[in-house]
């Protein structure tokens, strides 16, 4: 005689195969495909403009970032980024409810003028704040906090994300 023990092993066994065997088959070559959004200056329009882009993967930040500051084939809207401008890292200011954005300092190299530098900031505040969750972003230029934007526009205190600028 059998006993219970063994069957209820075995009977488990079998269970657990079978999810293996359903999870090789059926999700194999699956890819997880995820939107994001991307803001993006139109500078004759003094707006932003909201791309939906589809990734590969999960739309992590990284991704998200990387994407916006390679540009999109688009002419109702420009990349206004440095080619060699890159996302260090972040992290999150939970007593405040806050990520904390690290980019490269070349950021800073350009000048637009007031009205589209400010753009210019809150394409990158506006997409950290769709793929994160976060009202507030704070950004920092490899690991430097930078008080003003080309000597006008205030960046010292965290950034709140503005959806008057969208078009």
């Amino acid at each position: 005689m059998i006993d219970k023990r063994i069957l209820t092993g075995l009977g488990f066994m079998f269970v657990l195969l079978l999810i293996v065997a359903i999870v090789l088959l059926f999700g194999k070559g699956r890819t997880v495909k995820t939107d994001i959004n991307l803001y993006y200056v139109n500078p004759t329009q003094f707006k932003l403009e909201k791309r939906l882009v589809t990734v590969e993967g999960e739309g992590d930040l990284n991704t998200a970032l990387t994407l916006l500051f390679l540009g999109i084939e688009d002419t109702s809207v420009e990349n206004l980024f440095p080619a060699e401008i890159k996302f260090n890292g972040s992290n999150v200011d939970e007593e405040n409810e806050t990520i904390i954005v690290d980019i490269s300092t070349n950021v800073l190299s350009v000048n637009y003028g007031v009205e589209v530098n400010y753009l210019y900031i809150m394409s990158i505040v506006n997409t950290v704040s769709d793929i994160t969750g976060y009202e507030t972003v704070k950004l920092t230029f490899d690991g430097n906090i930078v008080e003003f934007f080309n000597n006008g526009l205030f960046i010292g205190q965290p950034l709140k994300r503005d959806d008057s600028v969208v078009k």
